[in-house]
This record gives structure tokens, sequence and C-alpha cells, in this order.
């Protein structure tokens, strides 16, 4: 008489495969808000866009702001997965809301190298921010910690 394994032992490691990597990325992932959080300047490579030299205060409870001469422009939170960074603006004189008020949302590929962080587009329903991203950079305030 032959006698069958049951298969949930041979599912088993499959499954431990499965969730084991989860505190990792977890860990990732916080590594990557810690490196990200803390004030940003936009710089730009040419033109007078007016966000030139505005701030961005990106927090660690996952919202951010852009300010300009102390005064906060833009209000809204952000997701991290990964280098992909979604902005999804909330309120504020220049925030990007459709009409109803839903946010228009924008998804990059950030990267850091020493204190200077670029964006590049994926995809944003935001045309402003769209165009002043693609010619700026983040740059850390000089003498000041994240």
């Amino acid at each position: 008489m032959l006698r069958r394994r049951p298969r949930r032992l041979v599912l088993m490691p499959l499954a431990l495969g499965v969730l084991l990597p989860i505190p990792a990325l977890a860990a990732a992932q916080a590594a990557d808000a810690a490196a990200l959080s803390g004030a940003w300047i936009i710089r730009q490579e040419s033109g007078d866009n007016p966000v030139r030299n505005a701030v961005v205060h990106f927090r660690a409870d996952s919202t951010y702001a852009v300010s300009q001469a102390g005064e906060d422009w833009i209000m809204g939170t952000y997701r991290i997965e990964g280098h992909r960074l979604t902005f999804l603006d909330r309120s504020g004189r220049f925030a990007c809301l459709w009409d109803d008020g839903a946010p228009r949302v924008g998804v990059y590929i950030w990267t850091i190298t020493g204190e200077r962080m670029r964006l590049k587009e994926i995809t944003d329903d935001c045309d402003g921010r769209a165009e002043s991203l693609a010619i700026s950079w983040l740059v850390r305030p000089e003498g000041r910690a994240k």
C-alpha cells in the first residue's frame, strides 16, 4: 500500500520563502523613507519657474509641504515603494487637484547621490508639477540636517 505525503508539508517551504523577505522589505522601505525625509531645495537648470528655490519638506508621517518664503504652497501625502515616489497633493494655493477635489497623482523614480536628489517622471496628472520637476533637482540646504 502506497502512502501519500501530506501536501501541506510540500507547500510550507514555499510559503516560508515568500513570507521571510517581508521584514527585509519593511526595513528597506524604512531606510528609503529616512533618506528622503527632511528639507530639500528645488534647483533648476534653466528658466525662471516660480518653484525655483522653493523648499520641499518630506515628513516622517508621509506628508509633504512645498513652501516659498515661509508660505506653504502645496500640502499633500506621499508613498514610497522602492525607488518609486508617488505624490498626492491635498491642499494649497498651487495644489494639483481635479474639479471634484481629488488629488492629481504623480509617480516618479527618485535617486539620491550625496546631497542631491533627482526625480524622473513615470506618469503625472499635473502638468505644472511634471514640467517643474523635469528641469529640476533637489538639494539639501547647506548646514541643515535631514
